[in-house]
């Protein structure tokens, strides 16, 4: 009985030793920020911080001026180091894959900066139809406000996924390969694509999938409104100025919403995201806040796409249709912000400031470059009208 009970001890204390061990090893590398006091800042470089727990870490770190928001189309192409961002600490909490309900969520932990001046919110239209959900390891981060502290450092601590991701670091600072995410969580500038017609694709094929005449926008558009409207109301109550982005995709993107049907719904959409801040503007006594709609079918967005034969030509402006490079974010950050002083691009031509007044005629523009657009590349919009044709039917578009 009693080597028994002493058996019994023994395995304890070896698990015991095990479950320290690995929250040691957890703790050391810290492959999502979570022990960032404690943990060896060496790792520092090589942690993953695409996921939401990592991003709401960094969000609470420190007390930043201006935050960055939005999907992945920001977290990739928007530099929070610009100097156009001024003096104060920037930080892009965009979320890859993200909806309106976690981006409110992410708005509401950004407040908590107590120097929060300033919150860029770049809002592309599949934010608005995109259902509500929490995604990926939303719950278990502190972007979630129903987050459990004990399950939180639980599963940092002992969890599968955390151990997992430790010991992805470790490979990477032994190979000395940075991750793709910086501490200030953006996209680090990303390789060559080897074939962008391969890349995009696969991603208009995903779209013609997922988007089109399936009631997305008419479900989650009241929602998506519902919740940006209170975005805009606790800017004007907590001082915060308010900068609203629509993204610039690359031309064949807006095409393929034109085949889906959507273009009148994206001007609906439009139109509501006016109302909204021309009325929270009139409720607080104030001006509107800025709505900046880089979307269209010349310029920037009409960048010509290398063909397969030619899969080394690199694009300059765009890494496929729907994310743009940190050279074209650096063109919108300084538009955005009025710094046509450093910045090199053409700024007059690119980007417009809307408002009830000019939306209809920059509608009207949109639809006229389109028709210049579709005359001058016929073999961009047979490209984009071969996956609608096979996904959706070719009489279910316009012509």
């Amino acid at each position: 009985m009693v080597l028994h009970q002493r058996y019994i001890w023994r395995l304890l204390v070896i698990a015991l030793l095990i479950l320290a061990g690995v929250a040691t090893f957890n703790i050391v590398l810290d492959p999502f920020g979570v022990y960032s006091e404690i943990s060896y800042n060496g790792f520092v470089p090589y942690r993953n911080y695409r996921f939401r727990t990592p991003k709401a870490e960094i969000a609470l770190r420190k007390n930043w001026e201006t935050v960055i928001l939005g999907s992945s189309r920001s977290e990739v192409g928007i530099d929070p180091e610009h100097p156009a961002w001024g003096d104060g600490l920037t930080c892009n909490a965009s979320l890859s894959g993200t909806n309106f309900y976690e981006l409110s969520c992410a708005f509401n932990l950004a407040l908590r900066s107590t120097n929060l001046r300033r919150i860029a919110l770049f809002l592309d239209p599949e934010l608005f139809a995109c259902p509500h959900v929490k995604k990926y390891d939303f719950a278990k981060s502190k972007f979630n406000p129903e987050w459990s502290a004990f399950e939180y450092h639980f599963a940092n601590l002992l969890g599968i996924d955390a151990s997992t991701e430790s010991a992805k670091v470790a490979v990477r600072a032994y190979r000395k390969t940075l991750s793709s995410v910086t501490p200030l969580g953006s996209d680090r500038p990303r390789p060559e694509h080897v074939n962008y017609r391969e890349f995009i694709g696969a991603s208009l094929e995903r779209f013609f999938r997922s988007y089109p005449n399936n009631g997305k926008y008419t479900v989650n558009m009241t929602k998506g409104n519902a919740l940006f409207r209170e975005m805009v109301r606790t800017s004007y109550s907590r001082g915060i100025e308010l900068i609203v982005v629509i993204p610039p995709d690359h031309a064949i993107q807006l095409e393929a919403r034109r085949l889906s049907g959507l273009l009148p719904t994206l001007e609906s959409l439009k139109r509501d995201m006016l109302d909204v801040l021309s009325q929270e503007a009139r409720r607080a006594n104030s001006k509107p806040f800025p709505l900046w709609d880089f979307s269209g079918f010349s310029g920037y967005v009409a960048e010509t796409i290398p063909l397969d034969e030619n899969p080394s030509s690199q694009m300059k402006w765009h890494l496929e249709n729907v994310h743009f490079t940190r050279d074209l974010g650096d063109i919108i950050i300084c538009r955005i912000l009025g710094r046509e002083d450093i910045c090199d691009g053409q700024l007059d031509s690119f980007g417009v400031l809307l408002t009830k007044h000019n939306l209809d005629t920059h509608s009207a523009r949109i639809r006229k470059e389109r028709e210049v657009y579709a005359a001058t590349n016929p073999e961009e919009i047979q490209f984009v009208r071969q996956f609608a044709d096979e996904i959706i039917g070719n009489t279910a578009h316009p012509q």
